[in-house]
């Protein structure tokens, strides 16, 4: 409301939502500002790829991306210091194998998770042996929360957003679409899918990948699995929630 001597007028202003992707820059990356986390792949049968794939499993279109990253200040140092990997190709991605890269990624973490808590479809449980969620490929995306610890066991699917405030166990079959992200320890053992990003920090000390032929564990980066979560949350690839798109006059007397 503007006022001038007895005059009155009234305005209303228009917010949008801010269109965009969640700009993530690798298939692991490290949110963490002690870097001296334990990284750990037991079997020959772990991969993290930071090379573009569709849910399908077929060839994507993006440019590869480093396969694991730590947040800046972290360094490629701070990495190769604190893991054991049986083969250095078991990460790809840019720069070849080991992918190992810095990312300087704008994404507010913090944020993320509260629009996740605030609008989460799921609250999820402490525990699950076995639960179908939905699947990429159908399009049925979620957003899920657990404040604390989860552990997964016997064969869990789901797809969308899933932040763990705690740490995250897997024994059994996992498969995910979408972006995990777990503030604490992660294991993953036995048969695991991750197809377009993980997100570990700040709390995290362990990060252990187990498998054994013929299951393996996978964490896939997926341009297109991104960008289909990324329109779930109202936060842009700058970390705006909104855009003014315009005003008009409503009243006056």
């Amino acid at each position: 409301m503007g006022v001038h001597g007895n005059a009155r007028r009234y305005i209303v202003g228009y917010l949008s939502r801010v269109p965009g992707t969640l700009p993530i820059e690798s298939a692991t990356t490290l949110f963490n500002q002690n870097p001296q986390i334990n990284i750990s792949f037991l079997g020959p049968k772990a991969f993290i790829t930071g090379i573009d794939y569709k849910m399908n499993g077929g060839p994507g279109t993006g440019a590869p991306v480093y396969g694991l990253s730590i947040q800046a200040p972290g360094t490629v140092a701070d990495l190769t210091a604190n893991y054991t990997v049986d083969d250095d190709s078991n990460i790809k991605g840019l720069g070849g194998a080991p992918s190992l890269g810095v990312s300087t990624s704008s994404m507010d973490l913090d944020l993320l998770v509260k629009e996740v808590y605030t609008n989460a479809d799921i609250h999820l449980k402490p525990n699950y042996a076995g639960q179908l969620w939905g699947t990429g490929p159908a399009g049925d995306f979620k957003l899920f929360h657990r404040n604390g610890n989860l552990t997964l066991t016997k064969t869990c699917i789901g797809a969308g957003i899933m932040v763990v405030t705690g740490n995250l166990t897997v024994s059994g079959t996992f498969e995910f679409d979408g972006i995990i992200i777990v503030l604490g320890d992660v294991v993953l053992n036995d048969h695991v899918r991750i197809t377009g990003a993980l997100i570990q920090g700040p709390a995290s000390g362990l990060t252990q990948f187990t498998s054994a032929p013929p299951r393996h564990v996978m964490i896939t980066y997926s341009t297109e699995v991104i960008q289909a979560v990324s329109s779930m949350v109202v936060m842009s690839a700058g970390g705006n929630f909104s855009r003014f798109s315009g005003w008009q006059e409503i009243g006056r007397n």
